[in-house]
């Protein structure tokens, strides 16, 4: 029978390992059994309808879990808001005795950003209705939620004062009650032991970043007194009486917050997107500063018409944004020219400080051939197939992202691909065709935000940036894989990141979110074990030896002589520095037994039976030491010395695999090659 479903399959074909990486978020799961015992299932949930202010209609009707509009007509960015599958909470929320529930809905406006809101949705006559949610932080890790009292409480990791948007670690507890059909805030703790919400300390202005910008007044000329004031994110009035052209100004994805004029508070940025009606989209740059607990928008800067904003970010009191523009031959629907511009608050202007122009080289690696029929830079791996047994899942490590020379873009190559990619692939998959895998699963395991590209043996491009909005690893599943080449590319997100990871192929139900490396191959870690390394003077080398020794030389002609003896002891062999690392075991500090040697031989063996696994050091006249542990590797425990024979004096020490525990067997010493150990084997270890 074909058995592919191994215990430990754990395969790393390239060197690199994560040393304290973060363990990955999985969240509960919810089984179909489950699933049955509610009358708001999962699946009504993902059909419901949801109030979403970042919504044009201000409320939005998901299908299958998902929905998505244009942010600003003819601009490339588009709202898509989703529910997560899990985890969901129930139980009653409003008194009524019937149970209700709670759900999760990520947001992204096309940039790095994906926020989260808590839903609560009541039961009302078998019916799902939400009435409102509460914005629980940008890029957030949930790690439990659940319904006690009518409370709902959320367990997270949110980010740090000094922490990176990608990278939350600072644990979280929020709760929050339905009251008049509002979301609020009952407290709870991070695990700086900080109080949330009531009684805490005072939240800073942009918390909830979108809450704020969303609903604030900027300066814009597409305003009659030069200034709009959004609403849930936009703005809109007619171009001229009677017409049926908007004038139209949104808040995009692309914002960030953190101090622009050095007074210590948090600030924030934030690209808006206007439109006069026309088929222009222009893209500005808003810099808002916390003016005593007040958002107040004091500078902008124009970005271009119909500009691909890539990325915002505030870094040491400077605007970042990555961005392509229209460059001197582009149509102004197609921008081509790459650039990261910095800008600096200076008074109330924003000053464009530095620009850094994607072009030459870099524009040459941004565009190098794409070249999926190329060698691997990593491996070439063979899966599947009944003849053999495969590692199910399969591990390899590999760097995600390109670390230098030259770089693709992959969002040419379909609609669907993100991130920056190297030219040629980083892993080849030979895949084998097997009846008994209905799908393959093949994603990666990081710390960062990886994107993946993967060229299936009939050229299909397959990418995936993110599995979810809370798990930016990527998933791929193919259905009834075909027997060939699959060429996959590992890239990231943001184009000068790399992030080293695990790329797992597997047939069997992982995810990003559900394989824990630890449960995969558990083991306790207990540095106490590897000792302190010891020198040669913890030996007795001029006692007299634990068994006595013969009373002439030996040579070739009065060998071979066998000797019964008892070994072990409490020293660490494998600390001691013998200048050999073969030698191991646990010794005693007085040799096991000693001989004189006299005289030319075919050889000088010396071998050890026993009747459990037993370690031999010899040291030679030359003050060498010579140590085995196995004559035949499993097939023969029994250790085996083979050395050039010399005249003098020789210590042997007999040691075992475990402290002070006495190895009792026989020593052999020969003259030729001819005699051979006793085969001790695992199943015969201790009989």
């Amino acid at each position: 029978m074909h058995v592919r479903k191994l215990s430990l399959s754990l395969m790393v074909l390239t060197g690199l390992l994560l040393a304290g990486a973060t363990s990955l978020w999985a969240a509960p799961v919810t089984t179909p059994a489950q699933q049955a015992d509610h009358v708001l299932t999962p699946e009504t949930l993902a059909n419901a309808t949801y109030v979403f202010e970042e919504s044009a209609e201000g409320q939005v009707t998901l299908a299958d879990g998902a929905h998505e509009e244009e942010i600003v007509p003819g601009a490339a960015s588009k709202l898509r808001i989703q529910m997560l599958d899990e985890p969901i909470a129930y139980g009653d929320l409003n008194g009524d005795g019937v149970e209700d529930a709670a759900v999760l809905l990520a947001s992204n406006s096309g940039g790095s950003g994906v926020f989260i809101y808590l839903a609560p949705v009541l039961d009302e006559d078998g019916q799902p209705v939400n009435t409102t949610n509460a914005f629980l932080g940008d890029r957030v890790q949930i790690n439990n939620m659940a319904i006690e009292d009518g409370v709902i409480t959320v367990e997270m990791l949110t980010q740090g004062p000094d922490e990176p948007m990608c990278c939350p670690t600072q644990e979280s507890t929020v709760q929050y009650a339905l009251e008049d059909d509002q979301l609020v805030e009952q407290g709870g703790e991070n695990d700086a032991g900080e109080e949330n919400a009531q009684g805490g300390e005072e939240a800073g202005l942009f918390n909830d970043l979108f809450g704020v910008l969303g609903n604030m007044t900027y300066q814009s000329e597409f305003g009659e007194d030069g200034t709009v004031t959004l609403v849930d994110g936009k703005y809109e009035t007619p171009a001229a009486p009677g017409s049926a052209s908007l004038i139209q100004v949104f808040a995009t994805g692309y914002a960030d917050a953190g101090d622009l004029n050095g007074d210590g508070v948090d600030d924030a940025a934030i690209v808006l997107a206007s439109s006069g009606g026309g088929t222009g989209v222009f893209m500005s740059l808003a810099a808002v500063v916390d003016d005593n607990g007040q958002p107040v928008n004091v500078a902008n800067a124009d970005l271009g018409d119909r500009s691909q904003i890539n990325d915002l970010y505030i870094e040491e009191g400077q605007i970042v944004v990555d961005l392509v523009i229209a460059g001197p031959d582009d149509a102004a629907c197609c921008p081509t020219q790459h650039a990261i511009r910095t800008y600096a608050l200076e008074g109330d202007a924003l000053t464009l400080v530095d620009e850094e122009a994607v072009a030459g080289e870099e524009m040459e690696e941004a565009a190098a051939e794409f070249m999926p029929d190329a060698d691997p830079t990593v491996a070439t791996i063979t899966l599947g197939g009944t003849d053999n047994y495969w590692l199910d899942p399969t591990l390899v490590s590999v760097v995600g992202g390109v670390i230098d020379g030259p770089s693709v873009d992959a969002s040419q190559l379909g609609e669907d691909c993100r991130g920056v990619i190297p030219p040629q692939p980083d892993v080849v998959l030979a895949w084998t065709e097997d009846e008994t895998v209905d799908s393959l699963r093949i994603f990666f395991l990081s710390t960062g935000d990886p994107t993946m590209t993967v060229v299936t043996p009939a050229g299909d491009i397959l990418c995936n940036d993110d599995m979810n909005p809370l798990i930016p690893d990527p998933f791929i599943e193919i259905e009834k894989p075909a027997e060939g080449r699959y060429a996959i590319f590992m890239g990231s997100y943001e184009n000068d990141a790399v992030e080293p990871g695990f790329l797992v192929f597997s047939s069997l139900d992982f995810t990003p979110a559900t394989l824990d490396l630890g449960e995969l191959l558990p083991r306790e870690v207990n540095p106490d074990l590897l000792g302190e390394p010891m020198g040669l003077d913890v030996l007795n080398l001029d006692a007299a030896p634990s068994t006595e020794p013969p009373a002439e030389p030996l040579s070739a002609e009065n060998t071979p002589v066998t000797q019964e003896m008892v070994g072990g002891g409490d020293l660490e062999a494998f600390n001691i520095e013998f200048g050999n690392p073969r030698c191991t075991g646990f010794i005693d500090a007085t040799p096991t037994y000693a001989f004189d040697w006299t005289g030319d031989a075919e050889t000088l063996r010396i071998f050890f039976e026993g009747e459990q696994d037993a370690t031999l050091i010899v040291r030679t006249p030359a003050d060498a030491y010579e140590c085995n542990d196995d004559a035949d590797g499993a097939n023969n425990l029994n250790p085996l010395l083979d050395l050039d024979p010399m005249d003098g004096a020789y210590s042997v020490w007999i040691g075992g695999y475990a402290p002070s525990t006495a190895i009792t067997g026989t020593l052999t010493i020969a003259g030729s090659a001819d005699i051979q150990p006793e085969a001790l084997t695992v199943a015969a270890e201790g009989n």
